[in-house]
């Protein structure tokens, strides 16, 4: 449908026919202060149009109303085509046309709503109006329609908009809360082009207050001006985080409908809910042909998590895309996003450490095998745990040496310091004992040996930078190395008499083998000698 087959619908006599079309002298016209477009044409834009003018004349009709009312008689208000009518001022202003210049309208009984609906109409059909103008259009009709009618007229006026706009009801709502609730500040630097129209939407939905305490830290206090360059890097700071970079999508990017915003040459999709629905299909499509292909070995492997650390892998390209037949590593991120590395082989480093934590998880889960085998009565604390907490109880720095040692170890003393390792506090917490004791720490048990010999203050910051999760393991079957060397540390051994672990009957006779031959072995001794 054309403008002018809109507009004659919108005002079209009961007789069904339209409005005719007269010849009115250009200086009979003027434009109306309801016109939405506040945001004047550029003067090449003029320029452009009255060329056209020109060459071809005036081929569209303007919409008008006639000025009464106390009026002077004979002059005409412009409804549409105040562009055709400028153009031709600047036709007259350069000598080519005078003000009887013959343009065509139609005149029609409008009121100021009617007015109002017509420029809008028009404009944005020709996609012509600056957000501000069309919201500030928006805000006047929803306004002048729900002014005695409450919430229900109100939702009529945003459902009739919508319908004479062909808009959703959706942007009609979020053009009329940039007209009523964008505060004054913001309105300005969207109107200057210092503030994206995305970010616009999403302060208008806030507080007033919320609003203005996002714009504080853009203003300087000492001059109350606002910084521009501030005011973009909130875009990044304060609202990205809730996007989603289109650069990261697993799935077809036209799959995707929602608003993008550009920061930096950068697309972001502002429906975070939206594209994280398609991410989500997307990976688990990934994750079933990966599994498939990894099981097929025709690619390195195939691991999923929610931690990556760049450093355990080498990225191998063919060309510029990563290797076909390398790893692949799919990433969950704690809030929902998700990530794809390609083109992945482990180091040497990793392999190594996932083969030791592969040794220590098997080993342990015999342990714990082991002893939940045991019949509950024989399921006793080994009095050595006593014996150990008692003295770390007495002695901070070492309870300290102990519970740092479980944050940084591979192999926990979980029941000792009732503390368990934190593997992101890991990395941290050695950087940090290393720059307090100037070398590198030790690994392994003597990484609790350097612990131990260590005064409380620097222990004590060296435990601020690790992270503890309680647990207890009570029981010990075979103490690690570790655990012996706690014992040994702290002077505690198991008396005989209070063992755990009974000799089975099969173990009987070689340990009586053992102390037959250790009394015969001065007689075979003896012999010798003879």
């Amino acid at each position: 449908m054309s403008v002018a087959e809109s507009l004659d619908r919108l005002d079209a006599p009961a007789s069904g026919i339209a409005s005719p079309i007269t010849l009115i002298a250009h200086r009979q016209l003027q434009p109306s202060p309801l016109n939405p477009r506040k945001h004047a044409r550029s003067e090449s834009e003029i320029a452009e149009l009255a060329a056209s003018v020109a060459d071809r004349g005036v081929l569209q009709n303007l919409v008008v109303r006639q000025l009464v009312h106390g009026q002077v008689h004979g002059q005409y208000e412009i409804a549409a085509g105040e562009g055709r009518w400028r153009a031709v001022v600047n036709l007259i202003d350069d000598g080519r046309a005078d003000g009887d210049y013959m343009m065509p309208v139609t005149v029609r009984e409008l009121s100021d709503e009617d007015m109002i609906e017509i420029g809008l109409i028009e404009n944005l059909q020709r996609n012509e109006l600056h957000p501000l103008d069309e919201a500030q259009a928006f805000f006047e009709l929803y306004r002048a329609r729900a002014r005695t009618g409450g919430k229900k007229a109100a939702a009529e006026a945003v459902d009739y908009l919508a319908g004479k706009v062909h808009r959703s009801k959706r942007y009609v709502q979020k053009r009329i809360r940039l007209a009523r609730d964008l505060i004054p500040q913001w309105r300005t630097l969207l109107d200057q082009g210092v503030l994206s129209l995305t970010v616009a939407n999403i302060l208008s939905a806030m507080p007033e207050a919320a609003q203005k305490d996002e714009l504080e830290p853009c203003t300087d206090h000492d001059t109350g001006t606002i910084d521009e360059d501030e005011v973009r890097r909130l875009t990044v700071r304060a609202f990205t985080r809730d996007w989603r970079a289109l650069s990261t999508a697993l799935f077809d990017k036209m799959a995707y409908d929602g608003e993008v915003e550009e920061i930096d040459g950068d697309d972001f999709a502002t429906d975070s809910d939206a594209f994280d629905a398609l991410q989500k299909q997307a990976a688990a499509d990934l994750t079933k042909k990966f599994r498939a292909q990894a099981k097929a070995g025709t690619i390195a492997f195939f691991a999923e998590g929610h931690y990556f650390n760049p450093a355990d892998y080498e990225q191998q390209k063919d060309g510029d895309e990563p290797d076909p037949a390398a790893g692949v590593f799919l990433l969950r991120h704690p809030f929902g996003t998700i990530s794809l590395y390609r083109g992945l082989f482990k180091t040497v480093e990793a392999v190594a450490r996932e083969s030791k934590e592969k040794k220590v998880k098997t080993e342990r889960a015999k342990r714990e095998k082991k002893t939940a085998a045991k019949p509950e009565a024989e399921r006793k604390p080994d009095p050595r745990v006593a014996s150990v907490r008692a003295h770390l109880a007495a002695n901070p720095a070492e309870y300290l040496a102990v519970y740092i040692y479980n944050d940084l170890s591979d192999e926990p003393l979980d029941w000792a310091a009732d503390g368990s390792g934190n593997w992101n506090g890991k990395a941290a917490g050695l950087k940090r004992l290393a720059k307090l004791t100037g070398t590198t720490p030790p690994k392994g048990v003597r990484l609790l040996e350097h612990l131990l010999q260590q005064n409380l203050k620097l222990l004590i910051d060296v435990w601020v930078a690790t992270v503890d999760d309680p647990a207890e393991i009570p029981f010990i079957d075979k103490p690690t190395a570790a655990e012996q060397t706690l014992f040994d540390y702290c002077g505690v051994t198991l008396p005989d008499e209070l063992a755990l672990t009974k000799a089975s009957p099969k173990q009987k006779p070689k340990t009586g083998a053992k102390r037959t031959a250790s009394k015969s072995k001065p007689t075979t001794k003896k012999g010798k000698n003879k």
